[in-house]
């Protein structure tokens, strides 16, 4: 359900919005690690588009997606404007179902898209800059393990922004390590397409729904937590 706010602007808005300068310059070209995140995120939840994005003063820039093309969002028809005013999940279920907001729902309708949840992506200092967001076509939610888990990608995501903007500081062209985090995240790819195949055979076995459902998760899991330990390392290791 939608919070009920008068202003999609955070009583913070100057110091965030000062938080987020350094920020800007990630907006301008595609960066493959975030587009393989986005596409991993929309393999681990099963949705037809994952859009993590930064909120300035007027717009909502996507700065990887996957199944929209769009750059640029009007901050007004931005869900992601309202999810960095909280510092917690924001589960919309059905959106034909929610009352008119101050929000204009013009670019998800658009798309034809129902479900929504997002989580902020806050910097160190604490101030939400943009959101990690996943969409649906039809109504549905999120099982308190899946809510954990995007919760958990979200603040993988904020690592690796401030990772890429370190790394962007000290050098232009991407290092061997941020390159590390495209293979990284190539290989959780990779071992999706593997356990698929994998789900598949138990499910033709004729397992049950609910262990064939429990393996899903778990496989989700592991890939999040493999991919927290390599990111946090070479977080570690470079900004210490």
């Amino acid at each position: 359900m939608l919070p009920r706010v008068s202003s999609l602007i955070p009583p913070c808005e100057p110091a965030r919005l000062q938080a987020l300068q350094p920020y800007r310059s990630l907006r301008v070209a595609p960066d493959a690690v975030f587009s393989a995140l986005a596409d991993l995120v929309s393999r681990l939840f099963d949705v037809p588009l994952v859009l993590l994005t930064l909120v300035d003063e007027e717009h909502t820039s996507i700065k990887a997606s996957y199944g929209v093309t769009q750059h640029t969002i009007p901050r007004q028809q931005s869900l992601c404007a309202l999810t960095i005013l909280q510092d917690a999940i924001l589960i919309v279920e059905d959106l034909d179902q929610e009352p008119a907001t101050v929000l204009d729902f013009a670019f998800v309708r658009s798309l034809h898209m129902r479900f929504y949840a997002g989580y902020p992506l806050p910097t160190s200092a604490g101030y939400n800059i943009g959101a990690l967001c996943l969409l649906d076509s039809h109504p549905r939610t999120l099982s308190s393990p899946e809510q954990h888990r995007l919760q958990l990608l979200a603040r993988l995501t904020s690592q690796l922004l401030e990772l890429r903007l370190h790394l962007q500081q000290r050098q232009p062209v991407p290092s061997p390590d941020w390159t590390s985090l495209y293979d990284a995240l190539h290989t959780a790819l990779l071992q999706l397409d593997e356990s698929d195949a994998q789900l598949r055979h138990i499910r033709t076995a004729g397992w049950a729904a609910s262990l064939y459902q429990h393996k899903i998760q778990q496989r989700a899991d592991t890939i999040v937590y493999t991919l927290q330990r390599q990111i946090t390392a070479l977080q570690a290791r470079l900004l210490s």
